[in-house]
This record gives structure tokens, sequence and C-alpha cells, in this order.
């Protein structure tokens, strides 16, 4: 019997195991195997090109939009230097998420007005709420209001 083609089974969609980007199980999944493949050399890059990227946007897109970016680049910059401590696949999300936003290669790309940031925002949400609960003790531990930054059922959850 060949198992090559035999994909694990989501428990809560029934479809294959990561395929479903509408559940929550299945993108909690994915974001978990793509853990493996961020390393340190990996993060760091992105935290230097996400860095390069914010000075370079500075007020070409929506101001909540930047903000959500930046609290996401200041928490892998503090979880990189050691300031402050998240699990691994945390940083993992957080690298995927700004390497997304920062790719001139795009969904949706970023210069069609109105339209061309929604896909870079969708992902920024989806990882906010991946790492919800990192995300929440992040904000408290910086004294900050997750509500000021557009994050609202973040914030609203616990």
């Amino acid at each position: 019997m060949n198992n090559d083609k035999i994909a694990a089974v989501c428990g809560d969609c029934a479809e294959a195991l990561g395929t479903n980007s509408d559940c929550g199980v299945c993108v909690e999944w994915l974001v978990k195997a793509g853990a493996a493949e961020v390393d340190a050399e990996r993060a760091n890059s992105v935290l230097d090109q996400a860095s390069e990227w914010m000075k370079s946007h500075v007020g070409v897109g929506p101001e909540h939009f930047f903000k959500q970016v930046g609290l996401l680049y200041e928490m892998l910059r503090d979880a990189i230097t050691g300031k402050y401590s998240v699990p691994w696949t945390t940083v993992a999300v957080l690298v995927a998420t700004l390497a997304y936003v920062i790719s001139p290669f795009d969904l949706i790309p970023d210069f069609i007005p109105l339209i061309g940031w929604g896909d870079d925002a969708a992902v920024v949400v989806m990882a906010a709420r991946v790492i919800q609960s990192d995300l929440q003790a992040y904000a408290f531990w910086r004294g900050l209001d997750l509500t000021e930054y557009g994050f609202e059922a973040v914030a609203g959850e616990s």
C-alpha cells in the first residue's frame, strides 16, 4: 500500500490538514510546520529588511496598518534581542508575516489604489489571531492597548 498520497485530515473542518485558510486548526498547523524553516539568520534578515521597508513607506498606506506592522516588528525585534521571550513558533509567525508584507511580490500589488494593501492587512490580522495570547502578553508588558493598533478582535478575546 502506498501511503505517500494519504494526507492527515483536520478534525475541525474535515479537509486536508493545512489547506483551509478559514479553519483556525489548519492555519495553526501551517504556522507550526513553517516554524521549522525559520532560523535565526532568516529572522535577523527579515528584521533588517522590515526596518528599511518601514522607513521607506512612512505615510504611503493606511496608518492603522503601519501601526500594526510596526508593533509586530517591535515584538520580533524584542524577541530576537532577548528583551522579551516568546516561543519560537511565534517568532516564525512574525518572520513570515513581515516577510510577506515587505515582499514586492504580493497577491495584490501594493500600488493598486485602495485594495493594494488588502492582502497584506489580511495576513497581519491572521497572524495576530494565530499569536493572540503572545501578542496580548507583549502588549501588556509594553503597557500598550491593542485596540489603538486596530487589533480589536485580538484585544477583546482572552
